[in-house]
């Protein structure tokens, strides 16, 4: 986090006034992150190339082949909107809009009809329009 922070900073601090800043990260707090956490912990030990010859196996799409070999190798530090928000206004981004990202295997929160939503996927993704005023 000290190194997101610093890169936060770094855009906040080039921005010009009044100029905008697209964000775009993980939520958290659903199964979906406990599960690929727990994945992730499991295969620890276990070649990186060795997993994805394993996934390529499986005839997916290469969409899926990457989505999958992604989640199985990097480690996302989850957050919720209402930490990213708090944490970008103490940097000084101000006017905040969320932002749908328009496909339909997009996981925004407030644009997916889902009662279960929050349980699968929690804060979902996060995607963000804000300024620097």
């Amino acid at each position: 986090m000290k190194f997101e922070n610093k890169a936060y900073k770094e855009v906040y601090r080039v921005l010009k006034k009044n100029g905008y800043f697209w964000i775009y990260t993980d939520g958290g707090g659903g199964i979906r992150d406990f599960i690929n956490d727990l994945c992730q912990n499991i295969l620890k030990t276990i070649d990186d190339e060795y997993v994805v010859k394993i996934i390529r196996s499986m005839n997916l799409s290469k969409n899926k082949v990457y989505h999958l070999s992604d989640h199985m190798n990097a480690k996302y530090r989850h957050t919720t909107k209402n930490e990213l928000v708090k944490r970008l206004k103490r940097i000084g981004f101000d006017n905040f809009k969320q932002i749908n990202g328009g496909m339909k295997t997009d996981l925004d929160k407030p644009f997916v009809k889902d009662k279960y939503f929050n349980i699968k996927f929690g804060s979902g993704d996060l995607r963000f329009l804000c300024q620097k005023t």
